[in-house]
């Protein structure tokens, strides 16, 4: 179980947490806007310390990047906000006897869950339960725009990918993240995949399908790869 520590630097106390595993070397990586360190029993305090020391602005520019493109956030308070189809809305989590709802059309009220990758899988739960007929209507009206067919949908959230297309199945699954962005972020990847329904790999005349429905997909794509979510 990560234990959370704390590094001084400059005058800010750092937040990071450390895993003890059976391994040889200490190990970081910076996820999701965490800095998190597995390292033996063996290793001191100050060889960690000194790892992070040695990393310090490379790990800070990882984590900046991240907050600022961030698209969920609350405090210990549990006041923050969410960014939906691009516009940031006010976020409150709540341990008390509520349920996850909407008030006046603006503010999300989210029944906590515990840590913090609950609680976001929570959010995304009751997002796709809220939203799942804006993903449906944009599906539709780009699959009669490319004059294609699909026969299911789904919208789940996805580690690694913001699509998939089954072309046997006629299935396309979605991301639920994708809410996150701009809608026409959300339509990319739908025209992305509906392609797929034609071309089953990511060759030339499968870029030049989506070229020719969506001209700007290479600024949709760069718009994914930001770090944030």
């Amino acid at each position: 179980m990560a234990m959370a520590k704390y590094l001084s630097y400059q005058g800010t106390t750092i937040p990071y947490y450390l895993t003890i595993k059976k391994q040889k070397n200490i190990v970081l990586n910076v996820s999701s806007g965490e800095i998190k360190i597995s390292a033996p029993a063996h290793a001191h305090d100050w060889e960690i310390e000194m790892l992070l020391y040695k990393n310090i602005k490379k790990i800070l520019n990882v984590v900046n990047d991240h907050n600022n493109y961030r698209k969920i956030y609350w405090n210990q308070a549990g006041i923050g906000y969410l960014v939906l189809f691009d516009q940031k809305y006010p976020l409150q989590l709540r341990s008390d006897n509520v349920y996850s709802k909407i008030i006046d059309r603006e503010v999300f009220l989210i029944k906590t869950a515990g840590s913090e990758e609950e609680n976001i899988k929570r959010i995304h739960t009751f997002l796709k339960q809220k939203f799942y007929y804006k993903f449906e209507q944009l599906l539709n009206k780009w699959a009669k725009i490319m004059n294609l067919e699909y026969k299911n949908l789904t919208v789940k959230s996805m580690k690694r990918k913001w699509g998939v297309c089954y072309p046997e199945s006629k299935k396309i699954v979605l991301n639920i993240k994708l809410i996150h962005f701009d809608p026409s972020v959300l339509e990319y990847v739908i025209v992305h995949e509906l392609a797929h329904l034609v071309h089953h790999n990511h060759s030339k005349a499968f870029w030049h399908h989506v070229e020719q429905y969506f001209p700007t997909y290479r600024e949709k794509m760069n718009i994914l790869k930001r770090p944030g979510i």
